[in-house]
């Protein structure tokens, strides 16, 4: 068995100066992706302003709905929803992107903290410590989730603190650790199986049922909350996005098998993502046996944490790979950016590295002497360094050309919007978050994300009827540049009725900036066509 532990490589406790270098690297890595200190006003996603629009309603007239002063669904989160309404509540002129930015670093640097306090407690070495606790920094997609503003970096950073403060031995942390899981089930639903990892490992961490009582209560009461929270939004248990984007990915209620199936092809395609722009360059064979190797050096770095007895390492993969088997069940997507797998993003480096250290530290013990001693850490710091570079840098690009993206689409069509059509006139959209955040009162959802009663015509393509019978003769849908639909399974603009359409403005990304975003993240449609129905007969 390889080891990744030294005899005096660590000690039980993060040190003050652990907490400052962690600080350091992860606020300067995420400020290099998020375009400091050229960085651009907006989110990297439309879906982003979703949660800025459900906030400031809850802030301003106490409505958890997209629409103000109605309640409905459109926030899959309602921590984060009350987490960004204290900005709306408190400080209603401060941008939403800088408060955003400023909420993300922060539970970013939180979580290599809690990351450096698993490694020191693991017993792991020096070096592998710091490849445990700092890769994350180093990882351009994984910082890229800070800069959409949405609940997954909270994800992250409650799931890291749950598991250390599991395995701490007091009372006092048992405690914390339910509050943790408390507040992740309020993030995202699926926050609830932490939750009976946690209580499974609990011999492990030699936690007693005096410990397991806080655990439960909290979870419980979060999970009851979360679930009323739901029913009364959106008259479902799950929240109401859950059926949109089932219907916007496959077109039906049920995932087909085949969804399934290919769901963990896709992953591996998508392991070499930190790198996006060498991913590009590579044809589907090459890419897929990088891909391999990269698989086989992270398990390899598993196998080496279950094989010296990590076990808060251990379980935070478990955790990963539950997860991953939680959305192949549920919705087999990675989403824009893989934000739906933060957790994968998150270990992707360390895992490799730690593998490669691994390797390399085998190989450096078949050596004299003089070179054992520096050969192993002195590669790893040459390869993380460069891998890390060209990472943040890529993702900077990315980021950039995605905020420029939906500004440059969405944004302009909603003021175009504001700006020339009579005011109070209805307008419905596909993509409603950063055109619901220029004017939300007006704005009717045809995705089905916050209103489940117009999925039913999305999946029946009546969406033209729908839109006859509630009066609305205006609605924006994403565009192809030659002003084709980008979805003609719900709208096809060549068939009779697409024809009679009458095209108001097309507003669209030049196609090298837009495929700059597109290419990583899977970013929104390149054009935004506002369109007017003709006179109903």
């Amino acid at each position: 068995m390889t080891t990744i532990q030294t005899p005096t490589g660590s000690t039980s406790r993060p040190t003050v100066r652990d907490f400052c270098i962690i600080l350091l690297v992860y606020v300067a890595a995420f400020a290099i992706v998020a375009g400091f200190p050229h960085m651009q006003p907006g989110f990297s996603l439309d879906d982003s302003w979703i949660h800025q629009v459900v906030s400031r309603n809850f802030a301003q007239d106490g409505s958890l709905g997209f629409v103000p002063g109605k309640r409905s669904s459109g926030s899959t989160s309602l921590l984060l929803t009350l987490l960004l309404a204290v900005k709306w509540k408190l400080f209603p002129a401060l941008s939403p992107v800088v408060y955003s930015a400023w909420l993300s670093g922060t539970l970013l640097v939180a979580t290599g903290w809690g990351l450096i306090g698993m490694a020191r407690a693991d017993g792991l070495s020096e070096t592998a410590c710091w490849i445990w606790a700092l890769t994350p920094a180093l990882d351009g997609n994984y910082l890229w989730l800070g800069t959409i503003g949405m609940e997954h970096v909270l994800f992250v950073t409650l799931s890291v603190w749950a598991i250390y403060l599991w395995f701490r031995s007091s009372a006092r942390s048992a405690i914390f650790c339910a509050l943790c899981l408390g507040a992740l089930t309020l993030t995202r639903p699926e926050g609830l199986v932490l939750a009976v990892l946690i209580l499974a490992s609990s011999r492990w961490a030699r936690r007693g049922k005096r410990d397991v009582l806080p655990v439960v209560i909290a979870v419980a009461g979060c999970s009851l909350i979360s679930l009323i929270v739901n029913f009364v939004t959106s008259h479902s248990w799950l929240p109401a996005t859950y059926a949109g984007r089932k219907l916007l990915y496959w077109g039906v209620d049920r995932v087909p098998l085949w969804a399934h199936v290919r769901f963990f092809s896709y992953l591996l395609s998508n392991l070499f993502q930190p790198w996006p722009v060498l991913k590009a360059a590579m044809t589907d064979t090459l890419n897929f046996s990088v891909s391999g190797i990269f698989l086989a050096v992270m398990l390899f770095g598993v196998w080496t944490l279950v094989g010296n007895r990590r076990m808060r390492a251990v379980l935070l993969v478990v955790w990963c790979v539950v997860h991953i088997g939680i959305y192949d069940v549920m919705l087999p997507s990675r989403a824009h950016g893989g934000r739906y797998l933060p957790l994968l993003l998150l270990l992707s480096l360390p895992l490799l590295f730690l593998g490669i250290y691994a390797i390399v530290n085998r190989a450096g013990t078949r050596l004299s002497s003089p070179v054992n001693q520096w050969l192993p850490a002195g590669a790893m710091i040459v390869i993380i360094a460069l891998a890390g570079w060209f990472s943040l840098r890529q993702w900077r690009v990315v980021t950039d050309a995605c905020v420029r993206h939906i500004e440059g689409t969405h944004g302009q069509i909603g003021k175009l919007i504001l700006n020339t059509l009579p005011p109070g006139t209805p307008v419905g959209s596909f993509d409603i978050g950063r055109i619901g955040y220029v004017d939300a009162d007006n704005l009717v959802d045809l995705s089905g994300l916050s209103d489940t009663a117009f999925i039913p015509y999305l999946r029946n393509r009546r969406m033209l009827e729908y839109l006859y019978a509630h009066h609305i003769r205006y609605f924006v849908w994403p565009s192809l540049e030659d002003g084709q639909s980008a979805i003609p399974y719900f709208l096809d603009t060549n068939s009779p009725e697409g024809r009679k359409l009458k095209v108001v403005a097309l507003v669209c990304t030049p196609h090298d900036q837009w495929k700059r975003g597109f290419t990583a993240t899977g970013n929104a449609a390149t054009c935004q066509t506002l369109y007017q129905l003709p006179a109903a007969d």
